[in-house]
């Protein structure tokens, strides 16, 4: 890290207390905590995006890293992104044979951002999608079921 950004701060803690309590402008933020059976709900909730929008430049983008074996996530994002009038796209990363024996896996990473251009930029022939939310509601601080979630995913 130090060769990429050599006087950059890093802050420990977790992200979105850090991100609450300081003043960021970012053109891109990048989470990816969801890859492991425990997911961090309290990171992917309407008001942790809001706050993740707010250390965001106009016309930057969130991207969420949400591969995982157990729980699809890309419906709540949706649901969020519909709730915060943000643009929403997505992209199965698929990898060769090769790489998966030597242990990879594909990837799931979905986009979110208030520039509208952005999000069309991403979309395109190659597996990438404008993301539909389903009229549920989005998950909140007081209020998500991660079980839902599960069953989404064992539906598919």
């Amino acid at each position: 890290m130090s060769d990429c950004a050599p006087g950059s701060t890093t802050h420990l803690g977790d992200a979105r207390i850090i991100l609450a309590h300081q003043e960021f402008a970012f053109d891109i933020l990048v989470l990816d905590a969801y890859s492991s059976d425990a997911i961090p709900l309290h990171l992917i909730t309407l008001e942790a995006i809001q706050t993740y929008m707010s250390r965001l430049n106009p016309d930057g983008t969130l991207a969420f890293h949400i591969s995982n074996k157990f729980y699809d996530l890309a419906p709540q994002l949706a649901r969020a992104a519909e709730t915060l009038g943000l643009h929403a796209a997505i992209k199965w990363g698929t990898i060769d044979e090769e790489a998966q024996r030597q242990g990879a896996a594909n990837s799931l990473v979905a986009i979110l951002s208030r520039d509208e251009n952005r999000i069309n930029a991403f979309i395109d022939a190659r597996g990438r999608h404008p993301m539909i939310a389903d009229g549920e509601n989005a998950w909140t601080d007081d209020k998500a079921n991660l079980l839902l979630a599960l069953r989404m995913l064992a539906q598919n």
